[in-house]
């Protein structure tokens, strides 16, 4: 791109200091990023890698700038090239940076949040529960829970598991309107039964979810937990993972999905049920109901200045990490090479190749070992070891091969294994949530049970788990993934309860990285729900912030930027949120409703429909660059274009145009332009009829 500049156009020759070079990089740096014209977003330069003066003369009055664009992997830029009117280069900007504004806002918050429980808003009338369906092995509890509820409902019946509920009496209750089911998985004794169980329970919530979803009358689920808050013993653990699986189900099944209530004992949680309506995760605390929501982290929980606590390596010790040699793996093993670690032992199903193969290996693997080089030059040995977590006997596996190797001991633990298997609830399988269970679960009690919290002799310096922040979303397709993490979440807690340096890290996408590479759509779901990707570096500037902090656990993302009148995307950030023209996020502040065209009240009557179409029209047309007009009212929205990347920001742009919420869900249900239209205006006649 070319542009013509005359540095004092008003006049014949240049009226103010004629030796500056200031009108022309000024020039430069202000329309340099208009070579990206055809992406419509205001950004200002964030730095210049070079600068080059090559003409010793004054600058022109009258000039050329040649722009360039010069984008690469670390972000968008451009080269500016100032000529003079023969087309002589004078000056040279090289590689001139833009950052985006909204971008930058994000980047300005804290990268560490908590997860702080209060009272939720309790509707005024109680849900309809007229007949109950009680699934449990735990024959006390179920007759607890009917002594409680013979006063407060009609028909109540008890089954032992999913596999009764074909039985006549609990098709009988299921038939009926106004029906509530309730599991609540059975106690856990043993640490070696705890992953067995955790498997069991989460799979058996999934079936009843499936066999509820196919029944002709809507029947919402309660799922109950036995003190998870507390993470104090096995039948916690065991229990952790529907707390990641029920915020998922909440999100693709919100017609059946009634809420997971953590109880503090055999009472049963009527209060939390009735009044409690619209909650993914309840939590019961003195008998009051609490819901969750993300906080920045107060100064009284920030460890003293004297405190030798830390999540840093130390040169004499030896560290363990899982998860192998990928993308994310290599820059945790960068991260403690950097930070003074000079043994690490990495633990996963394929080891390094032999070091004589190194110079011939191609690929990926030559990329690894390159890394790998890069550490040893810092003075870091990286051991590899080949090693099942999910095996029976890995933990006693793990011990003997640091006893093999003869290193110092081992002063931390970083356990970042994982796989996801993406996949609705409805289509996966007992399998899937194993193999995902595997890694993550399986794993950590090996690591656990091999580094026992309060170990005699050495005690470890830290225990860093690797979560992530989708099951706190409810990212649809991740229920194995979020379940398996929501179990990582309360080993950390059970373990700093004992005393142990243990924090779990409720990860955000990493850009460009893990889960955030393969899963193409993550990126715009989790916008969808008020939050941003990292990238590396603010992945490890979190770790050092956390470091600082006397917690469990760190939930680590950026937040995204909202519309001044955007409502709040998903509960979780209402208190996080912030504005473009900088209004705080609110605690508690209700969807705006959308304006009309002209910014006044929106249509209402018989104006109300065809308004919507055509909003639905114009989100579809921006989302899939097609003419509006053209869109027909009975296409299916999938024949448009729609596939999973696309619905992720089509809801988005609803959300924010029509301004009330869409479940992940709702586009398989609603399947074409008229259906979703249909369905956009029952909701908002419905609010005229209210209001």
């Amino acid at each position: 791109m070319i542009i013509k500049v005359d540095m004092d156009a008003h006049n014949d020759s240049v009226t103010w200091d004629r030796t500056s070079w200031a009108p022309f990089l000024d020039a430069a740096t202000s329309a340099g990023s208009c070579i990206f014209f055809k992406t419509r977003t205001t950004r200002i330069v964030s730095s210049i890698d070079e600068v080059h003066f090559i003409s010793g003369d004054e600058p022109p009055k009258v000039g050329y700038l040649h722009v360039e664009d010069a984008t690469d992997k670390k972000s968008v830029a451009a080269s500016v090239s100032i000529l003079d009117i023969s087309g002589n280069v004078l000056t040279k900007l090289v590689s001139m940076r833009f950052s985006n504004v909204e971008t930058m806002l994000e980047s300005a918050g804290p990268l560490c949040y908590q997860i702080a429980w209060i009272p939720p808003i309790f509707a005024e009338n109680p849900i309809l529960m007229e007949n109950i369906l009680l699934v449990s092995d735990d024959r006390p509890l179920l007759q607890g829970y009917a002594d409680q509820l013979k006063d407060h409902v009609g028909l109540t019946v008890r089954i032992s598991s999913v596999g009764d509920m074909n039985q006549p009496d609990a098709q009988l209750v299921l038939s009926r309107r106004n029906t509530v089911v309730i599991f609540a998985p059975g106690p856990v004794d043993l640490v070696d039964e705890v992953a067995e169980k955790a498997h069991a329970f989460t799979w058996e919530t999934a079936r009843i979810v499936n066999m509820l979803a196919a029944l002709p009358t809507a029947t919402r689920l309660f799922v109950f937990t036995n003190n998870f808050q507390k993470a104090s013993s096995q039948t916690a653990l065991a229990h952790a993972s529907l707390h990641g699986f029920a915020r998922i189900a909440a999100q693709e099944y919100p017609d059946i999905w009634g809420g997971l209530v953590d109880t503090e004992g055999p009472g049963f949680p009527l209060l939390a049920i009735k009044y409690a309506q619209g909650q993914d995760v309840i939590r019961m605390s003195d008998g009051m109901p609490r819901i969750a929501r993300l906080r920045p982290f107060a100064n009284s929980q920030r460890h003293n200045v004297s405190t030798t606590t830390s999540l840093f390596p130390k040169p004499c010790g030896t560290y363990v990490v899982t998860g192998g040699f990928g993308d994310l793996g290599l820059e945790v093993l960068d991260f403690l090479s950097r930070k003074g670690a000079r043994r690490i032992v990495v633990y996963c199903r394929s080891k390094l190749p032999d070091r004589r193969e190194w110079p011939r290996l191609t690929g990926r693997m030559k990329t690894v070992v390159s890394r790998i080089q890069g550490m040893e030059k810092r003075g870091t040995t990286i051991y590899s070891v080949s090693l099942d977590l999910s095996a029976p006997n890995a933990s006693e596996d793990l011990r003997s091969a640091l006893e093999t190797l003869s290193l110092p001991p081992v002063l931390g633990v970083v356990h970042a294994a994982g796989i996801s298997e993406d996949g609705l609830i409805k289509d996966t399988t007992g399998e899937s949530f194993a193999r995902v269970f595997g890694p993550k679960v399986s794993g950590a009690l090996a690591l656990h049970k091999a580094f026992p919290p309060g170990s005699q002799g050495q005690p470890l310096d830290f225990f860093v788990l690797f979560s992530s922040i989708g099951q706190l979303v409810g990212t649809p397709g991740q229920a194995p993934y979020g379940a398996a993490n929501a179990f990582l979440d309360a080993l950390a807690a059970q373990r700093r309860g004992t005393g142990d340096n243990c924090i779990a890290f409720q990860w955000t996408a990493w850009k460009g990285m893990g889960l955030a590479k393969e899963a193409k759509c993550l990126n715009e779901e989790l916008r969808a729900k008020g939050i941003t990707a990292i990238s590396c570096e603010d992945a490890f500037r979190a770790w050092e912030e956390a470091d600082g902090l006397d917690t469990d656990h760190a939930v680590v993302t950026r937040i995204r930027v909202l519309g001044e009148e955007e409502p709040v995307p998903f509960p979780l950030v209402a208190e996080v949120v912030r504005r473009r023209l900088g209004e705080e996020g609110t605690r508690g502040k209700a969807p705006t409703r959308p304006s009309g065209q002209n910014g006044g009240a929106l249509p209402t009557g018989e104006g109300l429909k065809p308004y919507l179409l055509k909003q639905i029209r114009k989100c579809l047309g921006t989302i899939l660059h097609l003419d509006a007009e053209e869109i027909d009212g009975g296409a299916a929205i999938a024949d448009l274009g729609v596939d999973s990347v696309v619905s992720a920001a089509l809801r988005r742009e609803l959300q924010s145009k029509l301004g009330i919420k869409m479940s992940p869900s709702l586009l398989w249900k609603v399947d074409t332009v008229e259906k979703l239209h249909e369905w956009a205006y029952e909701q908002l006649k419905n609010d005229d009829a209210d209001g």
